[in-house]
């Protein structure tokens, strides 16, 4: 499982976007769940106090919208139904439509530069999780509900309404996670009954709540932290001051000296109620060779068997800090429109391309 600190944000029944700290359910490459949290990366706008005047355009009014029904809109039954909305030009001009703003807003995201260009057809086609955009598979529009809303056959995005991380919210898609998602299920029984971390004959975690750096010999849960150092000082684990921050409270007297990233991890893990947190910076021994040797070299299982991985993604060093935690703040950027009465619709920017543009999407490891 991981926890991303970038972009949009869905759950088992429902996709939420905000571009700060978020979450995302889903199955990453190593085929684990993911939860997702960073910061904003396309520029988003709410509109649902929308423009006077405003009402959906010739095309888009042929699309039979019914706020009751789930999903709300009809024709689009089979992956092979679509509808067509003209061209590129002839989408963008429709500034009245609210449903033509959304689709040249996830155009305008698109790398692709023939999307842009006349006669590029565009088309709403079926998504496993809304209606897609053609040529734009990396974001799906979906319908906009209360975050109380539980059951539905579509993914629906969750309108985002604070300014700091809502950490019910993050566990109940853990929650989600550990019903619904096989290969999460199938770690607990990978977990060997000893570590098996090669090398490794204790693995370090910090103790959140003791404040200090403990040694565990047994399985237990814990979460990881994986973020950019960049070129910003970072307080290290050494020889030397191993033994003083073994002692409880140890973590607070030099909580000033920690990078903001690492602070607010801690705090994140505090939040979803986990105990242990593995940090390379303070868990390795950063001046023993062998040590370094010894973690590095099992890196990809002390990742696979933590609980769940927090991905600073929106940070290009470690002091950047996760949006929505500790001091730092994140804006509240959604793109919504109002369609018709009971009936919003917003973008859901998929997690892969959200990360291409980070500079966490560049760095060597972790």
């Amino acid at each position: 499982m991981q926890l991303f600190e970038l972009f949009p944000s869905r759950d088992g029944h429902g996709a939420g976007q905000d571009l700060s700290v978020k979450a995302q359910e889903g199955v990453s490459s190593s085929g684990k769940a993911s939860l997702a949290v960073e910061r904003s990366s396309p520029q988003v706008y709410d509109s649902t106090a929308s423009m006077e005047h405003d009402q959906l355009c010739t095309m888009c009014s042929l699309i039979k919208f019914d706020p009751q029904a789930d999903p709300p809109w009809a024709g689009f039954e089979s992956y092979k139904d679509r509808h067509a909305l003209g061209t590129f030009g002839d989408v963008s001009r429709r500034k009245r439509c609210p449903l033509c703003r959304l689709v040249c807003h996830v155009l305008g995201n698109s790398r692709d530069a023939s999307v842009h260009q006349e006669p590029y057809e565009v088309y709403l086609e079926r998504h496993e999780i809304g209606l897609n955009v053609r040529g734009c598979s990396f974001a799906v529009i979906s319908p906009v509900v209360d975050p109380s809303f539980r059951q539905a056959k579509y993914r629906w995005s969750f309108p985002i309404s604070q300014k700091r991380v809502d950490y019910n919210r993050l566990l109940y898609w853990i929650d989600c996670c550990i019903a619904k998602h096989e290969d999460c299920r199938v770690k607990e029984f990978r977990r060997p009954a000893h570590l098996g971390f090669g090398e490794i004959a204790k693995l370090r975690l910090i103790d959140v709540v003791e404040r200090r750096i403990v040694e565990v010999q047994m399985p237990t849960n814990y979460v990881a932290l994986s973020y950019v150092w960049g070129g910003v000082p970072n307080f290290r684990l050494t020889t030397n001051n191993l033994p003083a921050l073994s002692k409880p409270g140890a973590i607070t007297k030099i909580w000033h000296r920690l990078p903001r990233t690492i602070r607010d991890a801690i705090e994140v893990t505090e939040g979803l109620k986990e105990r242990y947190l593995w940090v390379d910076s303070l868990c390795l021994i950063q001046n023993d060779r062998t040590d370094m040797k010894n973690g590095i070299v099992v890196m990809d299982l002390i990742y696979e068997l933590a609980n769940l991985t927090i991905i600073a993604a929106s940070g290009s060093h470690a002091d950047a800090g996760l949006p929505g935690v500790g001091c730092t703040s994140r804006p509240i950027t959604q793109y919504i429109e109002h369609i018709q009465p009971g009936l919003d619709l917003a973008v859901y920017f998929d997690i892969e391309h959200l990360l291409s543009q980070t500079a966490y999407n560049r760095r060597g490891w972790t």
